[in-house]
């Protein structure tokens, strides 16, 4: 009897890490854990989708002659795209007399003989392993980007682990690995890691950029060592070197700083708050301003972000500057700031100084 209960208990956590093994992650699926970008049609190699807000907004088709390239996130050379939309195509990419995984499938694999295939499935409770190319038990968890939640995002992306919330995946050729942000949660809309944990919904205000709603922290040390010589009469203001709008307010060389902010609409540069777009700041854009979109610096004002409670949709806490998205009409490729449109000419010029 205890033999059957182990056996038993065995098979069930082998069922449990076998899960969908057909059709796992659709692009909606996708979209759930994925920050604002495109993604792959899983069923189609011209096709694709675009994420907004964890949810699919949109869907597009490459230009005839093109299949979406997954790993770059373009619409590509049919001869630079490895894309395996289902298992009739599964050896279009393999040579003669060897067996690969069923793309849809993480319990097939394929026998490929002159580009065609054969497809069959492994024993009950086993999977196929593309490295080791065998059938093996689903506890010795197996390569397999059908299931894997990476399938159809670019190379280099981060997503939320759909298994655990505020830790997340590294995706690289459809295949994820397992991360944890350092002393902190995985926000899976905005993609990148902050201090206040998303999952809870007692959390407070977890999509907000810094400094948006609550107040940072003031400085003990920010005044001796960037404040020079201040006094009650002459304060001198320093950037919180965390925020666009926000400032160090130091009275006194061993005092702290006091942290405040500009006026709504109004970024902190050099000892004093200014329109936005006459400095590029480096941190989150959207801080302070009541815009749907804002200029993304080091793009040549090509690129824009957009922004939601005044915090760029991309863009979080300890994760690297995000670039945005692109102006659509070629015709069009400059993004004015201060029209929050695209248009024929950049608007650079000596008080327009986005354009970096």
């Amino acid at each position: 009897m205890k033999e059957l209960q182990i056996t038993t208990g065995c098979l069930l956590l082998m069922v449990a890490a076998i899960g969908k093994t057909s059709a796992i992650y659709s692009m909606s699926e996708t979209c759930e854990y994925t920050p604002d970008g495109f993604i792959a049609d899983p069923n189609s190699c011209q096709s694709y989708g675009y994420c907004k807000n964890n949810q699919l907004v949109g869907t597009g088709k490459c230009p005839d002659g093109y299949l979406y390239n997954n790993k770059l996130g373009i619409c590509d050379s049919p001869a630079n795209v490895k894309c395996i939309s289902d298992s009739k195509n599964a050896c279009l990419h393999a040579t003669d007399n060897s067996f690969v995984a069923d793309p849809t499938n993480c319990n097939g694999y394929c026998y490929c003989s002159n580009k065609t295939a054969t497809c069959t499935t492994c024993p009950e409770f086993q999977l196929f392993d593309s490295k080791q190319i065998k059938c093996v038990y689903a506890l010795e968890k197996p390569e397999c980007t059908a299931d894997s939640i990476c399938r159809l995002v670019p190379n280099a992306v981060y997503v939320g682990n759909p298994n655990k919330c505020g830790k997340y995946i590294s995706c690289f050729n459809g295949i994820g690995t397992e991360n944890t942000c350092a002393g902190g949660y995985f926000n899976k809309q905005l993609g990148g890691c902050q201090t206040t944990n998303p999952c809870l919904a007692s959390s407070p205000n977890p999509d907000i950029g810094l400094g948006v709603i609550e107040n940072l922290s003031d400085d003990n040390f920010v005044c001796q060592v960037n404040g020079g010589n201040p006094t009650e009469e002459k304060p001198v203001f320093i950037s919180d070197g965390q925020t666009c709008m926000g400032y160090y307010k130091c009275t006194s060389r061993n005092g702290p700083g006091i942290w405040g902010k500009c006026p709504k609409g109004l970024h902190f540069n050099n000892g004093k708050c200014v329109t936005p777009f006459t400095f590029p700041c480096s941190y989150d854009r959207c801080g302070n301003l009541n815009r749907e979109f804002v200029g993304a610096i080091d793009t040549k004002c090509k690129n824009f972000l957009i922004c939601k409670n005044e915090t760029s949709q991309g863009m979080a806490y300890n994760y690297p500057k995000y670039i945005g998205l692109k102006c659509t009409d070629k015709n069009y490729p400059f993004f004015n700031e201060v029209s929050g449109t695209c248009e024929k000419t950049s608007p650079k010029s000596d008080t327009y100084k986005l354009c970096v």
